[in-house]
């Protein structure tokens, strides 16, 4: 089955042909892109810093099929922290960076490394491109999970605060991988099968025995900070799904014609 993604619905949003020739497996300038794989890489320190938040939290990994079996076996749970667990509706698929599971209450947390200042920026008007983006996995997320109550948030850097904490980005270094996982890379979201692999990001305390202390430290004074766009996202509710609506039938009337 070919899903829509959340890549896949961002990149049709700015024009639906690309999402043909993603499909038809045509390569993109992003392929070979040596800049966009530097700002892939700060964006994955941002999404360690902000899973290290979350102590408790279970990354979901393998292949599609894969995630969408240990995301539903490990969603069964009562309460339960998820990394980029793979959630579906029909042929929407969405990546969701975390999600929080309380019993019947989720929370739908996208990680962005791109800083936003809320002192300049209180209404959120700059961020209707991410805010989009996080309708989308809400009516996934909805349509996935009726009669769960869902709170949605952005995860990112504000330079509105400060941090105490001296030598924070030395807390943090990237280690390649050498083997590919079966993932789309969102950072590179025109990439059908992307030359890039996703780092791992080593946290320099991972084995202290202090390590509790520092994750404490990034909590009270690290750099991101938490922004509710649950009404914002629910305004956009109807346009999304129009939109999506759309886009399927592109992708399957690419199937018949396959």
């Amino acid at each position: 089955m070919k899903y829509l993604s959340k890549s896949d619905y961002q990149l049709a949003s700015s024009c639906p042909k690309k999402l043909v020739y993603k499909k038809a497996g045509y390569p993109t300038a992003n392929d070979t892109n040596e800049y966009m794989e530097m700002l892939a890489q700060g964006g994955y320190v941002v999404g360690k810093m902000a899973t290290l938040l979350y102590p408790e939290g279970i990354e979901v990994e393998g292949n599609t099929n894969d995630c969408i079996e240990q995301t539903q076996k490990l969603l069964t749970r009562e309460n339960v922290v998820l990394f980029e667990p793979a959630i579906v509706s029909g042929q929407k698929l969405v990546r969701v960076d975390i999600l929080v599971k309380q019993g019947k209450s989720l929370h739908l947390i996208e990680v962005k490394s791109k800083s936003h200042d809320t002192d300049e920026d209180p209404d959120k008007k700059k961020l209707n491109k991410y805010i989009e983006d996080v309708a989308y996995q809400y009516m996934v997320l909805k349509e996935a999970f009726p009669g769960h109550e869902i709170r949605c948030s952005l995860l990112m850097p504000d330079k509105a605060k400060r941090t105490s904490i001296d030598g924070l980005a030395g807390w943090f270094s990237i280690k390649k991988q050498v083997k590919k996982k079966d993932c789309e890379v969102e950072e590179l979201p025109a990439q059908q099968k992307p030359a890039f692999i996703k780092p791992d990001v080593i946290f320099k305390y991972d084995s202290s025995q202090d390590r509790a202390v520092y994750i404490a430290r990034l909590r009270a004074h690290g750099i991101l900070d938490f922004l509710d766009v649950t009404e914002q996202v629910k305004v956009l509710e109807g346009t999304v799904k129009s939109r999506a609506d759309k886009f399927l039938c592109i992708l399957n009337h690419l199937q018949v014609i396959a």
